[in-house]
């Protein structure tokens, strides 16, 4: 089992997302193109940051789950399916520059379109009623896009090399929540979308060190936010995604936007410590939070040879 995560959960979905990112890297340092992450020049190239980490990501979820049914059985699965809407926002939004109303508009119905097909088995196993579907649905498609909005403003804030930190070790916080909200498998399918932001980041480095600045946050933020938001309500509703870990989860982008307009440390290595500790404390709080429960739980003395067993 350990192999196949590190096989099909981490090293395929990299070796993956660096053949996509390094072919359209190659054509970037062949044109010597500069380009910035401001809204009002997206490269025509964005759209390969999406392309790489979708298909990271959906070469890691087939190694690790098998080819996801169609219509999905597991609301995870609706996440693989959708992931093609996503690299058309990107697409259209990198290439054709389609109007900001219009680009909003097909946000709106990629996440709540994923969302509703995700949930919609609530109301079939008569957990939810339909109106309530409805309000659940139209409330975290609500909190999606405001997600969305704010990552689009970090990521104006702050280079390829610096977003795509910021990002993977945030991702590797979610999966940790994740991971001790009882569901190892979103927080597995949470790292293969790790994996593929560790390379953007690496090749972003490289890229810079080589003196040209590539800008695929524009293209990535499509299906990064699909993901996430995909992975964190399956897990709050699903799992035990507690409401504390899920709010210190988004206090932490809210802060990383905030921060940077108040406080500008003039060396890189100072922004990015910085920046990587306001990442990091939310979840380090919810984290030592969750430990001083563990430890308040009253002690079974059988407890250990349970689990030997397999029945703890």
């Amino acid at each position: 089992m350990i192999v196949d995560s590190l096989l099909y959960g981490i090293i395929l979905p990299i070796l993956t997302s660096v053949l996509v990112f390094g072919l359209f890297l190659f054509l970037l340092l062949r044109q010597d193109t500069v380009t910035t992450t401001e809204s009002s020049s997206v490269h025509p190239m964005a759209w390969a940051g999406a392309l790489a980490l979708g298909a990271s990501y959906a070469v890691g979820n087939i190694g690790l789950l098998g080819w996801p049914t169609f219509p999905a059985i597991e609301a995870s699965q609706w996440l693989f399916w959708f992931l093609p809407a996503a690299l058309l926002l990107a697409l259209l939004d990198s290439v054709w520059r389609i109007p900001r109303t219009a680009l909003w508009v097909g946000r709106t119905v990629m996440l709540g379109g994923m969302l509703w097909m995700m949930f919609r088995s609530q109301v079939e196993n008569e957990v939810w009623t339909s109106n309530k579907l409805v309000f659940y649905v139209a409330m975290m498609t609500t909190v999606g896009l405001m997600l969305w909005a704010v990552w689009e403003q970090i990521a104006k804030q702050f280079s390829d090399t610096h977003l795509g930190w910021l990002m993977m070790i945030f991702s590797i916080a979610t999966s940790m929540s994740l991971a001790l909200s009882n569901t190892a498998k979103l927080a597995q399918l949470c790292g293969v979308m790790v994996s593929g932001l560790g390379v953007w980041w690496v090749l972003s480095w490289l890229s810079q060190v080589k003196g040209t600045t590539s800008s695929f946050a524009r293209g990535i933020l499509p299906v990064y936010i699909l993901l996430f938001v995909g992975l964190g309500f399956t897990g709050y509703f699903y799992a035990d995604l507690s409401n504390m870990t899920a709010g210190l989860l988004a206090t932490s982008v809210v802060l990383l936007w905030l921060v940077p307009k108040w406080v500008k440390p003039q060396k890189n290595w100072q922004q990015l410590l910085l920046y990587s500790i306001i990442v990091l404390t939310p979840v380090g709080i919810a984290l030592a939070t969750l430990a001083i429960k563990e430890m308040q739980k009253p002690k079974n003395p059988y407890q250990g040879m349970l689990s030997i067993i397999g029945l703890g």
